[in-house]
């Protein structure tokens, strides 16, 4: 699993048990006379800095997820070596999705193309992709296949000769 995926299932888990928690407490604020009143004397203090810290607690938090939602977001870019030495050009993740997406659609037109494409910290892809259903035994081959095509069309389009990584999904 990705980790902007893993971050957002337990981003969404984390909200969903926050607001089932203030609905629970909403709840028993009504049936209960006697916590309605702490409460509102509790908020209600001259002071309330109980009141003033919870706020800057949860208006911090909610910044930090900000933050880390945008930063997940950043597009990536890889390297590629030009036919001069010294010069490179800089190709976006988006082109390389697009390439794999057009091959996976012309491979394989009974699945619909959802191909992902992640950049690693060592500088290489990796694709995630769905396979339709096959026996066991024609699998090495077809990611044989598979493999030789994707590096020449990514060598052919993209001058991107490293190896990379392919994550499939056989459903």
């Amino acid at each position: 699993m990705r980790p902007a995926h893993l971050f957002f299932s337990a981003l969404h888990f984390f909200l969903l048990l926050g607001m089932c928690l203030c609905g629970a407490f909403l709840m028993i604020l009504y049936f209960s006379p006697l916590l309605r009143y702490q409460m509102s004397e509790w908020i209600g203090r001259e002071e309330g800095r109980e009141v003033l810290f919870t706020g800057m607690g949860l208006v911090a938090f909610g910044l930090i997820l900000i933050a880390l939602t945008v930063n997940l977001y950043k597009t990536q870019y890889y390297q590629v070596q030009m036919g001069f030495p010294g010069r490179s050009a800089s190709v976006d993740l988006d082109v390389v999705r697009s390439l794999a997406n057009r091959y996976w659609q012309n491979y394989f037109p009974s699945v619909q193309p959802n191909v992902d494409v992640l950049l690693r910290e060592d500088s290489t892809l990796e694709l995630f992709a769905q396979l339709p259903p096959l026996p066991n035994d024609e699998h090495k081959a077809m990611l044989q296949k598979i493999e030789a095509d994707l590096s020449r069309q990514l060598a052919r389009h993209l001058g991107y000769r490293k190896p990379f990584f392919l994550t499939v999904n056989v459903s």
